[in-house]
């Protein structure tokens, strides 16, 4: 228990993504939060996406644009832009689709995503 919490020590102070993976039951939610409340610098809020919501995954995730008659009417901010500084966790990530699991992964490599528009 004690190597475990020197590990959630390592992690909280990386600011680079994190992979948790594990069987179900097994306390990825409740590390994911530990990680994120571990370091008291950290002022962002954690976010959990459950990633069986289809393809308005993308809209949540990444926000998006509405325009009506190439007239921008409304941004609607996703989880990426809201969680700076902060945390998302994505249950059931393997059940997205895999051009979403290549954005995500876009996202993290290069820290730019562009929002979706409707």
């Amino acid at each position: 228990m004690i190597e475990l919490y020197k590990n959630i020590g390592k992690f909280s102070l990386n600011k680079e993504a994190l992979f948790i993976n594990g069987e179900e039951g097994s306390g990825k939610e409740l590390l994911a939060k530990t990680i994120h409340n571990f370091d008291k610098k950290n002022k962002g809020d954690f976010f959990l996406v459950n990633g069986n919501i289809g393809n308005y995954i993308d809209r949540v995730l990444f926000g998006e644009e509405v325009y009506v008659d190439n007239i921008l009417l409304e941004i609607k901010h996703g989880y990426f832009e809201k969680a700076n500084k902060g945390t998302i966790l994505i249950k059931d990530f393997t059940n997205l689709s895999l051009d979403t699991q290549s954005r995500i992964l876009d996202f993290i490599n290069t820290d730019f995503y562009k929002n979706l528009q409707k």
